[in-house]
């Protein structure tokens, strides 16, 4: 299949997305009689292999993130220590940490 050579020139993601197009199109063939089934759902997934094993970090390396975070003009005017504070105390994500409103809290 076309997947795996695509995997080994490009990456796991490009061969995902492209795998989900062709899925889409198969999918649509099948919906209007052109094909009996979509055969991509028989194909296995695509895995990389490459998934980063989840770590918290150190108090030491906390304590220089913030340091450095407070350090940076930049960072400071964007509230970016004041958000990062608030990650590390609550465990939430990016995503979910600025989608808060203050009266959610």
């Amino acid at each position: 299949m076309i997947f795996p050579e695509l995997q080994a020139k490009s990456s796991a993601a490009h061969a995902r997305t492209a795998r989900a197009a062709v899925s889409g199109i198969l999918r649509y063939a099948a919906r209007h009689g052109a094909i009996t089934a979509n055969p991509i759902r028989e194909i296995e997934p695509i895995e990389d292999g490459s998934k980063k094993k989840v770590r918290a970090l150190t108090p030491e390396e906390r304590r220089a993130w913030l340091a450095q975070l407070k350090l940076d003009p930049n960072a400071a005017r964007k509230d970016l220590p004041a958000l990062t504070r608030f990650m590390l105390a609550t465990g939430v994500r990016i995503g979910e940490a600025l989608a808060l409103y203050w009266e959610d809290v």
